[in-house]
């Protein structure tokens, strides 16, 4: 009877219904960015060049027979640029300060702010086709002509000149490419008529910045007065509409403290940190952490020091074109696919990897000549 009732229990049970609720399906979406990495082309750089009366001073005080003044040591250094320069970056030239005219006397004579470019940069393309790079071409050797006819006079109109720069319809040209100004300084920014210090008011303030230390004279107590501010927020505008500047320091007067605090301010206004894998790539005294120098602004004190310089800033300038920046720092690392010509391309040691700071995708060589010209897309995935 036990069993009898066991297995009745079991039959009713079994017979019984049950109502479930009905179940909807729920999709899980991951939002999904898409850029396109368009090619590495080469960028538009305009070197400004001061040509001030001090780019004529001797690099060496104590030289006394044919001694090298910062203006010839800067030539020398210039040339060689330019052969690196021929086919890595388009090039043009703006010199300040200009020539004044003949009715022009005093500081303002001294203190002419560049109003046109000495050499255009190339007319914009969007390509760096054979037709493109021999206007490059041209284009350099012109620079490095001007560049070798440049005599030092005037004051240091350093703010007015960017102020100009800032209104070249090229630097901001659709074409796909990075623009920048590359200063090239003996000294401080001053000239400024309408500075707010005032040499007479006060001299501490003024940071008098005239080849002999005197700015009370009429036309001198404002525009022989340091003009940092104005300057930075010229440089800070560029940065803006987006044109970077970069800011090298040459002569041992960019080397005294004073000097390099304002160089240093207006290279982080212009956003280009100085990249390094090591201390000895940041100069005396500087140290590397985490990818960047703690200094963003270059300093050299001879001919030797600036094409150093003027070599490192270029390749920053030109990265291999298997290294491309990512346009946003991924969430994460594994959120980041490469599309190659709409096919996605496995992360590998054969084929592609992401730098340790996640802010550029690298191209295995191999892998990348294999893909020129190919459309290269990178795909971010976001959060659930």
């Amino acid at each position: 009877m036990r069993t009898a009732s066991f297995i009745a229990a079991l039959t009713l049970s079994s017979c019984q219904s049950y109502q479930f609720e009905p179940v909807v399906p729920v999709t899980i979406v991951i939002s999904e960015e898409v850029f396109d990495l368009t090619p590495v082309l080469k960028p538009n750089v305009m070197l400004a060049v001061d040509r001030s009366g001090s780019m004529g001073g001797q690099l060496d005080a104590a030289c006394t027979t044919n001694c090298p003044t910062r203006m010839s040591e800067l030539k020398q250094a210039v040339a060689t640029f330019a052969t690196l320069a021929d086919d890595r970056v388009r090039l043009g030239l703006t010199t300040f300060p200009k020539d004044p005219t003949a009715s022009m006397s005093g500081a303002e004579a001294s203190c002419q702010p560049a109003t046109e470019v000495r050499v255009p940069l190339p007319v914009p393309a969007r390509a760096d086709d054979a037709q493109a790079n021999q206007a490059n071409r041209v284009t350099t050797m012109q620079v490095n002509a001007a560049v070798q006819s440049l005599q030092p006079a005037g004051g240091t109109p350093t703010g007015a000149t960017l102020a100009f720069l800032s209104t070249l319809p090229e630097l901001r040209a659709s074409d796909f490419r990075n623009d920048f100004v590359l200063l090239l300084t003996d000294g401080l920014p001053n000239c400024n008529a309408n500075n707010p210090n005032d040499f007479v008011q006060s001299a501490a303030q003024c940071r008098c910045q005239t080849g002999g230390g005197d700015c009370s004279s009429l036309d001198t107590r404002r525009r022989g007065c340091l003009d940092a501010d104005a300057t930075v927020a010229q440089v800070e505008g560029l940065n803006r509409a987006g044109v970077k500047t970069i800011v090298v320091g040459f002569g041992a007067d960019t080397n005294q403290a004073d000097a390099r605090e304002v160089l240093e301010r207006l290279a982080r206004a212009g956003g280009v940190a100085r990249r390094c894998t090591m201390d000895a790539e940041c100069g005396a005294g500087d140290r590397c952490s985490t990818g960047q120098c703690g200094r963003w602004s270059f300093q050299a004190s001879n001919r030797i020091e600036l094409e150093q310089v003027l070599t490192t800033v270029l390749t920053g300038l030109t990265p291999a074109t298997c290294i491309r920046e990512l346009p946003d720092r991924p969430v994460n690392r594994s959120a980041v696919t490469l599309v190659v010509d709409g096919r996605s391309v496995a992360r590998g040691p054969q084929t592609w990897e992401l730098s340790p700071d996640n802010r550029e995708l690298r191209l295995v060589p191999e892998f990348c000549d294999a893909n020129t010209g190919a459309t290269l897309q990178l795909r971010v995935a976001g959060s659930p």
